[in-house]
């Protein structure tokens, strides 16, 4: 039975059946551990990374926007772990999107642009990791951007 081409098949079949059962429980569960928080902290702050996003299509003629920036931690706390005295901060990276409680933070950011080399195909520039303090106020919507010719990150209120 081993040596039939059909064994093989039904191994792998198998494998990519476990692989989409465990996929699909887990996004489930972070989905629910995202809305468990979202409901314990109501006047939670969001903050999009994501120069795609529909909020920073307006932006993109005045700003040059860098395709992802990375927010590895706040406050010192990596993005995906509960931060200190219940002030849990969790990701949605789905929509490029950060949820976090009122107050002053700490943001530690790294961008990579890249462009054409004239060597290599492509070129790129990392930048960060930078510690950017923010002040995020309730129930509101932020823009984080990196502003290439200055060589900043910068963060801006949008009004949804």
């Amino acid at each position: 039975m081993t040596s039939s081409p059909y064994f093989i098949y039904f191994i792998a079949a198998v494998v990519l059946v476990v692989m989409l059962v465990y996929t699909f429980f887990m996004r489930r569960r972070s989905h629910g551990m995202i809305d468990d928080w979202a409901n314990q902290n109501p006047n939670a702050a969001t903050i999009y990374t994501n120069a795609d996003s529909k909020i920073s299509r307006t932006l993109k003629s005045t700003i040059d926007l860098v395709d992802v920036i990375n927010v590895a931690a706040i406050d010192g706390v990596p993005c995906h772990q509960p931060g200190p005295d219940g002030r849990v901060l969790y990701t949605a990276k789905m929509d490029g999107s950060l949820l976090a409680v009122p107050g002053d933070h700490i943001l530690s950011l790294e961008v990579t642009k890249s462009r054409p080399g004239v060597v290599y195909k492509t070129v790129y520039t990392t930048y960060g990791p930078i510690d950017f303090p923010v002040r995020l106020e309730p129930y509101r919507s932020y823009l984080l951007f990196f502003d290439s010719k200055l060589q900043q990150f910068g963060i801006q209120e949008h009004q949804v």
